[in-house]
């Protein structure tokens, strides 16, 4: 388990990596774009994977595992968002922190229920079209 979570991890970094490098020129008043958009996209995954295995009763735990632990949890970064939080903070820059904040928290929490939602749906469907064939 340890090896296939070590995996996923390379590949979430690189992933995190790749992200940082084609936005780094897109930030506007320091705002912290690669970091809110692994972050968006890393709540749908782990909401999407997490209800669409849960829906097929997934037998590949090591394969959850490493996706869920190792790609999206190191894609992800919690500590980077809190890290950066607190230098706006620092910085005297409120407005730019609050805005953050608030969309990080309304949309990471929205596109984690998209996710599950569609997850289950894409499960279902899939199990329809089993039983059809």
């Amino acid at each position: 388990m340890w090896i296939y979570v070590g995996l996923g991890g390379v590949i979430g970094s690189l992933l995190r990596y790749v992200v940082s490098v084609l936005t780094v020129n897109f930030t506007y008043h320091h705002f912290p774009l690669p970091t809110f958009i692994v972050n968006v996209i890393g709540c749908f995954l782990l909401g999407f994977l997490s209800s669409y295995f849960l829906e097929k009763e997934f037998r590949q735990r090591k394969m959850y595992t490493a996706i869920t632990t190792g790609v999206i949890g190191s894609f992800t970064t919690f500590s980077t968002f809190s890290n950066e939080i607190v230098q706006f903070i620092r910085d005297a820059n409120y407005t730019i922190g609050i805005i953050y904040l608030f969309l990080s928290i309304t949309l990471g929490l929205s596109f984690s229920c998209l996710g599950m939602c569609m997850g289950r749906r894409w499960s279902k469907n899939e199990m329809v079209k089993d039983r059809q064939e």
